[in-house]
């Protein structure tokens, strides 16, 4: 049990996140060549108000606890600090996107360094363990499969469990962004987003950094107007979409990861029988299927891009399309 109450964890967190913010923001903006302007005081109080609730929901709330995940009370206590900077980074990050279309390197390699550092360092910051597979759950017998030496070697497991996160979102976003790429024939995402993602994973390891990702689309879809009116530029960026698609997931890990739903007749194996019961975390432990859903991922974004390709050739007057979701001759990033 932690000695400091919910109340002081979100006055904690919440003034961790606005200095990270305050610090950070007008050296971003002025290495992407913009003045720094209202954002520094205004993504101050984004981060204090959001920085205090996520502390406050991780207190108070557990928003981040699963089942296999039992870190001591320190721990648990430090990875609220820990998703405090990850918070104040994000929104630097929303702000230069914003206003200029780039993502500043030093802002994201020095989250990458954060996040590996101080998740090796403790060993016990992970939402998720770097490997578990809950297809081998048997109802009262046995629990999911979870490797034996990530019990004995946790500050390996950290830097393990860090640096995938960072591998996996370097390298979805890059396959993603070439594909996209080839099949619109221009530039869709920039070369920031990559980076971006990978510092995402540095903190929140690799299956919170797929969830954050292909959260991002949709949330685009939603806000994509509302970020066309707020960007300082023609195009719509997509990295404060990423952004908030970690941020959702660090709101609502438990239930994101916990979500199960029935979808036949509990057989001789209970409830838990994967035949029977579709859950997010059974996805994640099973390496055929995330290679089926990678391939139709990276399918399925060719052909709607390949489209969108199609629609930009049509005879049509261009005026008229007033939120594109990406610039044709927007720079790379980062």
């Amino acid at each position: 049990m932690s000695a400091i109450s919910s109340a002081g964890w979100a006055v904690v967190g919440g003034v961790i996140t606005a200095l990270v913010a305050a610090t950070l923001v007008r050296p971003a903006l002025t290495v992407c060549g913009a003045p720094a302007g209202r954002w520094p005081r205004m993504m101050s109080v984004i981060g204090l108000v959001l920085g205090a609730a996520l502390a406050y929901s991780m207190s108070e709330f557990q928003c981040q606890a699963t089942p296999v995940v039992l870190p001591d009370p320190f721990s648990q206590d430090l990875r609220i600090l820990f998703h405090a900077v990850c918070l104040g980074l994000l929104l630097v990050i929303t702000a230069t996107d914003l206003v200029t279309l780039y993502i500043p390197d030093f802002v994201v390699h020095l989250g990458i360094v954060i996040g590996i550092t101080a998740a090796t360092a403790s060993g016990q910051l992970q939402i998720e363990h770097v490997w578990v597979d809950w297809n081998e759950v048997i109802k009262d017998l046995r629990g999911p499969y979870i490797p034996e030496w990530l019990k004995h070697s946790q500050h390996w497991h950290g830097l393990a469990w860090s640096s995938a996160g960072a591998l996996v979102g370097a390298v979805l976003t890059a396959v993603i962004r070439k594909v996209a790429e080839f099949a619109l024939g221009r530039p869709a995402m920039g070369a920031g987003d990559v980076t971006l993602m990978a510092m995402v994973g540095a903190f929140l390891g690799w299956q919170a950094t797929v969830i954050a990702f292909f959260l991002a689309p949709v949330l685009a879809l939603a806000l994509g107007p509302l970020a066309r009116r707020i960007s300082a530029e023609k195009a719509v960026p997509y990295g404060p979409f990423l952004a908030l698609g970690a941020i959702v997931v660090m709101f609502a890990w438990r239930w994101i990861w916990m979500f199960e739903i029935e979808i036949g007749t509990a057989g001789p194996l209970g409830v838990d029988d994967r035949m029977t019961t579709f859950a997010v975390r059974r996805l994640f432990g099973d390496w055929v299927l995330l290679l089926g859903l990678s391939v139709v991922s990276i399918g399925g974004t060719a052909g709607l891009m390949g489209l969108m390709r199609l629609f930009w050739t049509l005879p049509i007057e261009r005026e008229r399309v007033t939120s594109e979701p990406v610039s044709p001759d927007s720079p790379p990033v980062g």
